[in-house]
């Protein structure tokens, strides 16, 4: 039986066109050098555009991507489809309007392998529109902390958001835990049990993502179904 790779990106995608071929390139570039420890799971989710011809001619040069073309229509349903497809010892999540910094994955596998966390939480580097963004990679510096002073940088000082883009956690723990069938928000309604259920916890200074924050996302455009997501989430 092959021996199972360290990590598995879960990319979903949504009618991504305009940005998803700088969104695989920047997978592309964070995997240089570990390659082969890398499995690569690109979700398209009833996209009407070009989404998909770009995710299957990115995984028919790339041996360990696998593409799946589903209709979902809800992030919570495909983000656990994607999971149940995952057999990397950690997940991370990518969206496909965003990016990764180049030549981070090697640092993060060998810290990953050294240190067996159940969870790596690493910072999003925030990037808008018009304006430059970081793409230095100083290096992965972690800090063991235990779960109490996670969950109070979670809830009290904030320096940790409910995301699971540019995280890494073990598969086996959020195989257990299911995203509600949420259109939006469903990461902040499952990361406080993520949160619970890790023991080992290694928080970084730096992280690999780029989130984009555009001023037509999803997360930027408010509705009542969305304010009542919100508030299940919350509560």
């Amino acid at each position: 039986m092959a021996t199972p790779c360290t990590i598995s990106v879960l990319l979903t995608a949504h009618n991504s066109e305009k940005y998803i071929p700088h969104t695989l390139e920047s997978l592309s570039r964070a995997c240089n050098g570990v390659q082969d420890d890398v499995e690569i799971i690109l979700l398209n989710d009833a996209s009407s555009d070009s989404t998909s011809q770009f995710l299957h001619a990115f995984a028919d040069k790339k041996p360990q991507a696998k593409v799946f073309d589903v209709a979902f229509n809800n992030i919570g349903k495909i983000r656990n489809f994607g999971v149940s497809q995952c057999s990397g010892e950690y997940i991370t999540m990518l969206d496909g309007d965003d990016q990764l910094i180049g030549e981070t994955f090697l640092d993060i596998i060998k810290k990953l392998k050294e240190s067996e966390p159940d969870l790596l939480l690493t910072p999003l580097n925030e990037v808008y529109e018009n304006k430059p963004h970081p793409e230095i990679w100083n290096g992965l510096k972690t800090h063991v902390l235990t779960q109490h002073q996670i969950i109070e940088k979670f809830l009290i000082h904030r320096d940790v958001q409910a995301h699971f883009i540019g995280q890494f956690v073990k598969r086996d723990i959020l195989a257990q835990h299911t995203f509600p069938e949420f259109s939006c928000y469903e990461d902040a309604y499952l990361f406080p049990s993520i949160l619970k259920a890790s023991k080992k916890i290694l928080f970084a200074e730096q992280g690999p993502y780029l989130y984009f924050k555009r001023a037509n996302s999803l997360s930027n455009t408010l509705n009542e179904e969305k304010i009542s997501l919100l508030i299940k989430a919350t509560e």
